[in-house]
């Protein structure tokens, strides 16, 4: 409900001059003023009534609201609080909010294992897809999106920095390789790995060997004696190559 109103005639005292021979006298006033009040009323279902405007009341109330509420008040129109009174009314239960359950498997992905596990993280992707595909993004949705976009990006820093550790060691086991190329001997019960300065090391041995074996060939009809020679065994590099051919293949991985 609103008041407002507005006043009528003369707001203040005035002078006049008039003819001081004459012998009439004049009454002197204040002014004269009336106020008017206009009200309008709107009721909560949206409708409203005709607006009421009061040029001159019975009698002047001390209050807008009598002090005996609710008893002896008559509305301005009975139709209109007989409709809102039939109105159905509705139950309103006010809950608190609360994220939805399905949408708990959002919080578990980052909070119990990093990297995510596969298993919680497949789960949580399904449960994005049919969010997506329904058109609703809620506020978990959108925070786990974001989530997902960060958890992205440090792992594919993290698999940069793993390619390049891979490349390093596969540049350091090819310089072993390079050096390592050769045969391997026993010369004399000590164990080596022929380079460029061990070569003619293995050609002698191989050469005393040979000699050896043949002096004791002509020996062995008289009397037989033993033999001091060098062992030589050759070790093939082929199958400790492709090992380590396996062991960078896993850590690329």
């Amino acid at each position: 409900m609103d008041e407002t109103g507005f006043s009528i005639g003369t707001m203040q005292s005035t002078r006049i001059i008039v003819d001081s021979s004459l012998r009439t006298r004049f009454q002197a006033h204040p002014g004269r003023q009336e106020w008017v009040s206009a009200v309008e009323c709107i009721c909560m279902d949206g409708t409203a009534i005709d607006p009421l405007i009061i040029f001159k009341g019975q009698n002047i109330l001390q209050s807008w609201i009598p002090k005996e509420r609710g008893s002896g008040l008559q509305p301005f129109q009975p139709q209109t609080v007989i409709r809102a009174a039939t109105l159905p009314t509705i139950d309103v239960i006010v809950e608190r909010p609360h994220t939805p359950t399905e949408h708990d498997i959002f919080e578990k992905v980052f909070l119990n294992s990093s990297p995510p596990d596969f298993q919680t993280l497949h789960k949580a992707n399904t449960v994005l897809s049919s969010t997506i595909s329904r058109g609703i993004l809620t506020t978990p949705t959108k925070r786990y999106i974001n989530k997902l976009a960060d958890e992205t990006e440090r792992l594919n820093t993290r698999h940069i920095l793993q390619q390049r550790e891979t490349a390093n060691l596969r540049n350091i086991i090819q310089k072993r390789r390079a050096q390592n190329k050769g045969k391997r001997a026993v010369l004399k019960g000590q164990f080596h790995i022929s380079t460029e300065e061990l070569r003619s090391q293995v050609v002698e041995a191989e050469a005393a060997t040979a000699a050896a074996t043949a002096t004791a060939s002509q020996r062995s009809r008289t009397t037989p004696r033993p033999i001091n020679e060098a062992v030589i065994k050759e070790i093939d590099e082929e199958s400790e190559e492709e090992l380590y051919d396996s062991d960078l293949d896993e850590l690329a991985l």
